[in-house]
């Protein structure tokens, strides 16, 4: 099997392998779109507007990039395409070949820019984050002039990445941040279910197991279109993780906002990390368009607690002690903001369920041995590590 080949491999056997729950005959419940990511590009490949939004070719007579570096990028750029179809567990026969159609497309879209983005300093900016930056820029710049001189820039950093460049006024994003956390959003929703309507006492070890290959991939060299598609129970379960994922990027680029229009160039001190994150959270809710309180509580619950878990997995890898979770447990302080705000009590249960799951995961990775990471490390590359594939 060719090496660009194999990276749909896992994807495809992960849509077949998913569980036809009922019968199948709710429209559009095996299958919804994410219009928010690359959609409208993909939509568009053959106009104009596609040219412009992939204006990235590799120069005559320039080197061409490494065969590895390629085939990372083809594998973070065919899975941001694909992202844009969403299967879920009520999915038909008939819904996973459409899935694995769109996946063979968004492969041969992808095989044709991969080598040239690797050079690109940074590519087309997906639409969930213009969305966001236009608020923004509504939000907060009548009261501060220098926001509507920011730009926001998307790069190929496989990792969970923003970061402010208040000298350059530019924000500078991973294409994969959000998809990052729609992918955790989704799993820890379905653990939420699990663990309030099932009662299902296996739904924690589940969680592990399916957060564990995206959390890895932070940080070891991954085949990031191999990694197992996370499916929601069904749409309406989609529609709720996205929402979440959307608060949670909201208030991301809203935090990198403020230190640009906050501090510039200062350097990033925990006092004004704390600002920052303050700025963020009054931002996101006085923003259009306006989320509950409770599911801005609920987002930004589980993205302290994500993060925690991603710096304690990263702790585990290193096998050091970093700041990095002391760091988030601080910025967590933020949601005593929210303290006077009245919390419905079904609302209050889905973030404690889901928080506590993810606090409970910290302390696994915390606990574990280095022979357990070893096995860990070595399992998750031969399944998913991209030098596995060339």
């Amino acid at each position: 099997m060719a090496a660009d080949e194999s990276v749909t491999e896992s994807a495809e056997a992960e849509a077949e392998a998913a569980p036809a729950v009922g019968d199948g005959s709710a429209l559009y419940q095996g299958l919804c779109w994410d219009a928010d990511g690359y959609f409208f590009w993909m939509a568009q490949r053959n106009t104009g507007q596609w040219s412009a939004a992939w204006p990235y070719l590799v120069p005559e007579g320039e080197k061409i990039p490494e065969y590895w570096e390629m085939m990372q990028a083809l594998g973070i750029v065919h899975g941001s395409l694909r992202s844009a179809l969403h299967v879920t567990m009520l999915a038909t026969d008939e819904d996973r070949e459409q899935f694995k159609q769109w996946s063979r497309l968004c492969l041969q879209i992808a095989r044709e820019h991969a080598g040239a983005l690797v050079r690109a300093d940074h590519l087309a900016v997906p639409f969930w984050a213009t969305i966001h930056d236009d608020s923004l820029k509504q939000a907060i710049g009548d009261e501060y002039a220098v926001a509507r001189d920011v730009k926001v820039f998307a790069n190929l950093e496989a990792r969970l990445y923003a970061r402010s460049y208040p000298g350059k006024r530019e924000i500078h994003v991973s294409v994969l941040t959000r998809e990052y956390l729609i992918k955790f959003n989704v799993l820890i929703w379905r653990y939420v279910w699990a663990v309030l309507e099932d009662r299902d006492n296996q739904a924690l070890p589940e969680l592990a197991s399916a957060m564990l290959p995206h959390l890895l991939s932070l940080y070891l060299d991954a085949n990031y279109s191999a990694l197992p598609v996370n499916r929601s129970r069904d749409t309406a379960m989609f529609t709720r993780a996205h929402q979440t994922s959307t608060i949670q990027m909201r208030f991301i680029i809203a935090h990198e906002y403020a230190h640009i229009v906050l501090h510039g160039d200062s350097p990033n001190t925990p006092q004004e990390e704390a600002e920052a994150d303050a700025f963020a959270l009054g931002v996101v809710l006085r923003s259009e368009p306006a989320f509950p309180v409770e599911d801005v509580h609920t987002a930004l619950s589980w993205l302290f607690g994500t993060l925690r878990l991603d710096a304690a997995l990263g702790d585990a890898l290193s096998g050091s002690s970093s700041n990095s979770r002391t760091a988030v447990i601080r910025r967590a302080d933020v949601l005593s903001r929210l303290s006077a705000e009245s919390i419905p009590a079904w609302d209050e249960a889905i973030e404690s369920t889901g928080t506590a799951g993810l606090s409970l995961l910290n302390h696994q990775f915390s606990m574990l041995d280095w022979a357990r990471v070893a096995a860990m490390r070595t399992q998750f590359l031969e399944n998913f590590g991209l030098f596995e594939h060339l």
